[in-house]
């Protein structure tokens, strides 16, 4: 991701001073809104609305591929049901098989 950010900003005109990592999506917003910097988030987060933050669309939105992870032994039921949904709404959305 470090890499997709950093070329869309520098698309954008710009080259960051920092890129900093954060997990959680919603906390990346709260930091925008609080006067910390710009995010690149999914367009899933414009739901999530602060005073001071304004989403832009992308230009050229850039694929993103994304990997589910799970333990690779001892798996629960509910686990393994888990993964089989994530796996068939990836491959219907892509139209391909998930790997």
């Amino acid at each position: 991701m470090y890499d997709l950010v950093l070329s869309a900003c520098e698309q954008a005109g710009f080259r960051p001073v920092s890129l900093t990592e954060v997990g959680e999506t919603a906390t990346l917003v709260v930091f925008v809104a609080a006067g910390h910097g710009a995010a690149l988030v999914p367009q899933s987060v414009r739901s999530l609305s602060l005073d001071g933050v304004t989403y832009v669309p992308h230009e050229e939105p850039e694929p993103v591929d994304l990997l589910p992870a799970r333990r690779a032994h001892r798996n629960s039921p509910a686990t393994e049901q888990v993964a089989s949904v994530i796996s068939r709404c990836a491959s219907g959305a892509s139209g391909g098989t998930p790997r």
